[in-house]
């Protein structure tokens, strides 16, 4: 299946972005933007992600995202106005 293992990765990336509830609430299978996701922020949300570079240039490792999850984190809550 090709989204195997896409709830973990989605978990990862809150817990990167310092949202361990919301990690906690995707490891449970639960939405942790049930009733809460605002358009504009889902927008800002995919035109930062879409923005990313693409790794065909060079090769990573599993841990390799943590070296920049900061920089990601905190373009999305400049990006969103978040604190």
């Amino acid at each position: 299946m090709a989204n195997e293992g896409l709830d973990q990765v989605i978990a990862d990336i809150y817990d990167g972005i310092g949202r361990p509830d919301r990690a906690a609430m995707v490891r449970q299978d639960l939405d942790p933007h049930d009733g809460c996701a605002d358009a504009d922020e889902t927008e800002i949300l995919v035109k930062v992600l879409d923005a990313v570079p693409d790794s065909k240039v060079k090769k990573h490792d599993g841990g390799c995202w943590q070296l920049h999850a900061a920089c990601l984190r905190d373009k999305l809550y400049a990006d969103m106005g978040w604190e």
